[in-house]
């Protein structure tokens, strides 16, 4: 199935995505997200930021045939720090897993900005804060952002996109000594 996926997700809005592809601008972003999310820590970095090597033979990336970025596939991968702002410039991008990692901060509103993203995968990680207003744009492709329980609802994405409001959303601020946990209008999470 997810092979299945993988390959629809591949051939899907290939026209759109060479029109606006961008290698240059495609090899700096995901410099940004080795830099960001401490690449030399990761579980697997072969090639990533190796003089000669394409960005196509970077693990976990897979490029169109004009060199731009179509996939990015780094689950379990041992990411920490936080997403970059940069990985809204990849306009070519159809797939984004970072789920299972320790990736923490807010999700970048930049993200919004990926007209051809199909999947978009960051479950099971340290997420915060409110959900930008330009993911309303992805609500309609296959994402999963569960299980990061200081997010609104704890990464139920569905409750954004159906409308409701975050501020007061249950969450989980991780300590054990609060309970009601919900986001507050800072858009943190906090109990009493």
């Amino acid at each position: 199935k997810g092979l299945s996926l993988l390959v629809l997700l591949l051939c899907c809005n290939v026209e759109r995505a060479v029109a606006q592809c961008n290698p240059t601008s495609d090899s700096l972003a995901l410099v940004a997200l080795y830099n960001a999310t401490n690449g030399p820590g990761w579980t697997n970095n072969t090639n990533w930021l190796v003089q000669g090597q394409p960005i196509g033979t970077w693990w976990g990336v897979v490029v169109n045939g004009q060199g731009c970025v179509n996939l990015i596939n780094l689950p379990s991968n041992q990411l920490s720090g936080y997403i970059p702002p940069e990985l809204g410039n990849l306009q070519s991008l159809e797939y984004l897993a970072l789920d299972f990692n320790q990736l923490g901060g807010s999700i970048p509103p930049e993200l919004g900005g990926l007209d051809n993203l199909q999947g978009f995968y960051l479950y099971s990680n340290q997420l915060e804060g409110c959900y930008p207003i330009e993911l309303l744009a992805h609500c309609d492709v296959f994402y999963d952002f569960g299980n990061n329980p200081r997010l609104p609802w704890r990464g139920d994405f569905s409750r954004f996109c159906n409308g409701e409001t975050q501020v007061g959303a249950p969450c989980n601020d991780g300590n054990p000594n609060t309970e009601n946990d919900m986001i507050q209008a800072d858009c943190s999470c906090r109990g009493i």
